[in-house]
């Protein structure tokens, strides 16, 4: 049986503490990691898709800088869509796989923070704004009789609204 460092099929060198559990064409499609005894951790890293798809594997650095970055977006007043009870606003989230991260997200008008409920953020009584179904659109509720919400167009200060989101992102599971 080869060592650890010393693996068949394996193309390239092969350091200490990481080993493959799967090959294919490019060589450890899972990568495990283990201590300096060999006994392997609980840790692995899929090489095949680039980002965590079970609780063990460990992100990528491309993976978490996606994930763990707070973005923040600027919106105008012609920015957003108009519906009955709200203004709904489309944070840029990139593919189908990504979704806004509830708890993460902030919402300022004109500088004045905004509520909602943490940690699920989807709950639309009692908040300023709300994550719509799928986690993908920001909603801003108009003002209502509970004093919740805001309406856009009617700056005292006759200049336009400024809407600044901030979020993180998260895959969808």
């Amino acid at each position: 049986m080869p060592s650890t460092r010393e693996l068949l099929g394996l193309k390239g060198s092969i350091r200490k503490f990481v080993s493959p559990v799967s090959e294919s064409y490019f060589s450890g499609d899972i990568l495990r990691f283990h201590d300096s005894s060999t006994s392997y951790l609980t840790h692995e890293m899929n090489m095949i898709q680039g980002y965590a798809t079970k609780d063990p594997h460990t992100l990528a650095q491309g993976e978490s800088v996606l994930l763990y970055t707070i973005k923040t977006q600027k919106f105008g007043i012609n920015d957003y869509t108009d519906a009955s009870g709200y203004q709904e606003f489309a944070p840029t989230i990139g593919n189908g796989m990504l979704r806004l991260k509830a708890g993460t997200v902030f919402v300022k008008v004109n500088g004045l923070n905004q509520t909602s409920k943490l940690p699920e953020q989807t709950q639309t009584t009692n908040v300023d704004f709300y994550l719509d179904s799928t986690q993908t659109k920001v909603r801003l509720r108009k003002l209502s009789s509970d004093a919740y919400g805001i309406n856009l167009g009617l700056n005292p200060h006759q200049r336009p609204d400024l809407i600044q989101i901030n979020y993180q992102l998260e895959r969808i599971p």
